[in-house]
C-alpha cells in the first residue's frame, strides 16, 4: 500500500446517495446532518448548465474549502461564483481552484490534525505518515476555496 491512497466510496454508493443529499442538505432536515456536508451550485463554463455537487465542506485556519479529483473543478479556475448549501441554509459567494500540491497537502494536514478522518476526505492515510505534495499529486487532489457569507 501507498502511504496516501484514494478511498472515496463506490461509484454506486454515490449515484445513489448524491441525490438524496442533494435534497436533504439545503431543506430545514439539513440541520441534522454533519456540518461537513454541503451541496455547491454553479453554472458550467462551457455548459451553461446549473449544476449542484454533493462535497465535503472542511475548515483551514477560517477558510471553507473543498477538496475534489472531479473534472467539474475545473469550472472554478481564475475564480467563480458559487452558491453553498450548508445546515439547510444557501450562502453566496465565490469559489478558486487551487491546485498548487504544497498548498494542497498543507490543507490537507490542517484538516487531519483537527480530527477529520482521512475516509471523510475520500483517502486512506497509512498511520503516522505526514501528507506530502507527491501524496497530492499521486490522488489528484486539488480544493476549491469557498468565499461565502
Amino acid at each position: 500500500m501507498a502511504a496516501v491512497e484514494d478511498n472515496r466510496p463506490p461509484d454506486a454508493v454515490l449515484r445513489f446517495l448524491n441525490p438524496v443529499l442533494r435534497v436533504l442538505v439545503p431543506s430545514p432536515a439539513g440541520r441534522l446532518l454533519p456540518g461537513s456536508m454541503g451541496v455547491l451550485r454553479f453554472t458550467g463554463r462551457r455548459s451553461g448548465r446549473t449544476l449542484r455537487i454533493v462535497a465535503g465542506i472542511h475548515d483551514v485556519d477560517g477558510s471553507l474549502v473543498v477538496f475534489t479529483s472531479r473534472p467539474w473543478r475545473l469550472n472554478f479556475r481564475g475564480g467563480r461564483e458559487v452558491e453553498v448549501a450548508r445546515s439547510g441554509r444557501w450562502h453566496r459567494g465565490t469559489a478558486d481552484l487551487v491546485e498548487d500540491p504544497e498548498q494542497v497537502a498543507a490543507a490537507f494536514r490542517h484538516v487531519l490534525a483537527a480530527g477529520t478522518s482521512p475516509r471523510m476526505l475520500g483517502l486512506r492515510v497509512e498511520e503516522g505518515h505526514v501528507v506530502a505534495a507527491q501524496d497530492v499529486r499521486a490522488t489528484g487532489r486539488t480544493l476549491l476555496r469557498l468565499d461565502v457569507v
